[in-house]
């Protein structure tokens, strides 16, 4: 009796540890779940659009560093292919606003009304870069995000109506969440290394990681809130 009670401790304490190591390695997802439950899909808007004030903040304090986020227009401009990565970048370093970049722009390129505009030191454009960098990396993976959800709909609008059923939704929504855990990986290394690459640069010019700490932090809260949202968009 004692060597069976023993057998049975020892396989709860394994499953209690399988569970726990389960739960560290998805704490990011089951934190997303109980968000989804906690808001509203309008709330968590508002807070998905509130998450890289942070950054923008923290970057004020960066003398001659300037960057902004995209407007709408640049963003649709971006996903229709009408403006690539690379000159929507020299546009978000640029010290004007979208209006006046656009007048200047008359008759000169993006790269020309930039170096007019933007921080002259290497280094502070650099930085500029690589902070406007990360707004882009964030609508791409909005974007894409935003095209698996469509793809789900269709996916289950195009089934005959007597297999529209809780279980295929499901399954739907499985699928496309395997593929973005997978792209997640992706854009979380992505992210390291433009980190990495901010952090040396900020050590050279003499400044504290204080910005690093600030960008990971917000990469972490938007990932949570976008999760909960298409979560809450699947539920």
């Amino acid at each position: 009796m004692k060597k069976a009670t023993k057998v049975v401790l020892i396989v709860l304490a394994l499953l209690v540890t399988a569970i726990g190591a389960v739960v560290i390695w998805q704490w990011d997802n089951i934190k997303a779940v109980k968000t989804s439950f906690t808001h509203s899909r309008e709330d968590l808007a508002v807070m998905m659009a509130g998450t890289y004030q942070a950054i923008e903040d923290a970057t004020e304090d960066l003398e001659g560093v300037t960057v902004r986020d995209m407007t709408q227009e640049e963003r649709t401009a971006l996903r229709a292919g009408e403006l690539s990565r690379e000159e929507l970048i020299l546009r978000l370093i640029s010290k004007q606003t979208p209006g006046e970049e656009q007048t200047a722009q008359d008759g000169q390129s993006a790269a020309e009304a930039a170096e007019q505009s933007g921080p002259v030191d290497p280094d502070q454009k650099l930085l500029s870069e690589y902070l406007a960098e990360i707004y882009v990396m964030k609508d791409e993976y909005t974007a894409w995000l935003e095209a698996k959800y469509n793809e789900a709909i269709d996916a289950y609008n195009a089934l005959p109506k007597e297999q529209q059923t809780p279980e295929a939704k499901y399954s739907i929504g499985m699928e496309r969440m395997k593929q973005a855990l997978a792209k997640e990986d992706e854009c979380d290394a992505a992210m390291k290394q433009i980190e990495q690459k901010i952090g040396a640069l900020l050590a050279k010019m003499g400044r504290d990681d204080s910005l690093v700490k600030e960008i990971q932090k917000a990469y972490e809260q938007e990932k949570e809130l976008k999760k909960a949202y298409y979560l809450g968009l699947h539920n």
